[in-house]
C-alpha cells in the first residue's frame, strides 16, 4: 500500500513539473538616443502587456528603454528559446520604432527574419509575436507562414505608419491588452483565440483611426490610416492565446 501511495505521489509531482509554461518577453522603447526619436507611451505599453500576461504566468521578462538593447533582447529571447519545452509557448511583444523589415531596440535593429528564425529553434508548440511599430506588416516577408507554430500580430500594414495615442498607450498596444483582458472573448467561453484577438485589435484600432488626424509637412490635415494584420497559418487561428478562469 505504501509503495502505491509513493508511486501516486511521484506521478503527481511529475505531472506538475511537466505542466505547460508560458514564457513572455515584453519590450518597449520610449527613450531613444536623440529626444526627437522618443515615443513617450512605448514603455508604458510594454509594461501593461507584461502585467496582462502576469495573470497567466510568472515567466515574464520586461525590457524598457535603456535596457532594451539589441544584445539584451537577443540574450533574453535566446534564453527563453532554449528553456521552453515542447508543451510550452513563447510570447514576444515589441512597442517602439519599426522599419520595413525589422524593429528597433534602443541601440540598433533586429530583422523580422532573425526573430522568426530564432523562435523556430525552440521546441515550444506555439509562438506569438506582437509588433507595434511602423511598417510592422512587412513581417509578412520574413517567412513566418513557413512555420506552423507562429502567429504574428502587427500594428500596421507594410506601408503604414503607427499612431501613438496621447492619453493611452499606442493604439495597437492598448488594443492588445484590452483584448487579452477579455474584450476579445466574443463567444464568452473564457478562451481568447488567435482569430478572436486579431478581430478585436483590428476593429478597435481602425475605429480609433477613423477619428484621428495629423498635419502633414505641407500643413494639410490628413486622416490617419492604420490597419493591423495577422500573419499566421490557418491552423494557428483557432489556437487559444489566453484562458480566463
Amino acid at each position: 500500500m505504501k509503495t502505491k501511495i509513493l508511486s501516486l505521489v511521484a506521478l503527481v509531482c511529475m505531472a506538475l513539473t511537466m505542466q505547460a509554461r508560458v514564457y513572455v518577453l515584453s519590450v518597449g522603447v520610449s527613450n531613444y538616443y536623440g529626444s526627437e526619436n522618443n515615443l513617450p507611451q512605448a514603455s508604458r505599453a510594454a509594461k501593461e502587456f507584461a502585467d496582462a500576461m502576469k495573470l497567466q504566468t510568472k515567466d515574464v521578462t520586461l525590457l524598457t528603454s535603456k535596457y532594451a538593447t539589441t544584445a539584451n533582447i537577443r540574450e533574453k529571447l535566446n534564453a527563453i528559446v532554449n528553456r521552453a519545452g515542447a508543451e510550452d509557448r513563447i510570447v514576444f511583444f515589441h512597442e517602439g520604432h519599426g522599419y520595413d523589415g525589422g524593429f528597433c531596440g534602443v541601440d540598433g535593429t533586429i530583422t523580422y527574419k532573425e526573430l522568426a528564425q530564432t523562435l523556430a529553434k525552440s521546441k515550444a508548440n506555439m509562438k506569438l509575436v506582437f509588433l507595434g511599430g511602423c511598417h510592422s506588416g512587412s513581417a509578412k516577408n520574413a517567412g513566418v507562414l513557413n512555420y506552423k507554430d507562429q502567429a504574428w500580430f502587427t500594428a500596421t500594414r507594410a506601408e503604414e505608419l503607427g499612431a501613438e495615442a496621447s492619453a493611452s498607450p499606442f493604439y495597437f498596444g492598448g488594443s492588445v491588452v484590452k483584448g487579452l483582458r477579455g474584450k476579445a472573448d466574443f463567444d464568452a467561453d473564457k478562451d481568447v483565440t488567435v482569430l478572436e484577438l486579431f478581430k478585436y485589435i483590428y476593429n478597435d484600432v481602425t475605429n480609433k483611426c477613423a477619428k484621428a488626424y495629423y498635419t502633414d509637412a505641407n500643413g494639410n490635415r490628413v486622416q490617419h490610416s492604420q490597419h493591423p494584420t495577422l500573419i499566421a497559418p490557418k491552423e494557428m487561428q483557432s489556437r487559444v492565446v489566453i484562458r480566463h478562469k
